[in-house]
């Protein structure tokens, strides 16, 4: 197995395991994803983000569990952004928009 190909394996086996230790919140916060993409046409972790800061939604168990929660075929890649939450050092983050 070429090294690209066991890092892929691994964060693959690790998004499972986050959905299942975190599944309940992650589930509940796809939710939230989906209204907003369906509502304004486009989501990013950033703005889920927003839902736990007003406290809409509690935080995750683990932080990880921000990664999976716009993980789905139907999720499609629009664009990137700089991030507006500090803590993400202005990383680029992504935005998407779910598509049936």
């Amino acid at each position: 197995m070429t090294p690209l190909a066991d890092g892929l394996a691994r964060k693959q086996r690790g998004m499972e395991t986050m959905e299942c230790v975190d599944g309940t919140w992650i589930r509940r916060m796809r939710v939230h994803a989906l209204a907003r993409s369906l509502a304004i046409g486009e989501v990013s972790t950033d703005d889920l983000r927003q839902l736990v800061e007003d406290g809409e939604m509690p935080p995750p168990k683990h932080p990880q569990a921000w990664g999976c929660v716009l993980r789905s075929r139907h999720w499609v890649y629009l664009h990137e952004q700089p991030s507006t939450w500090p803590s993400n050092h202005g990383r680029r983050v992504t935005v998407y928009r779910w598509i049936d």
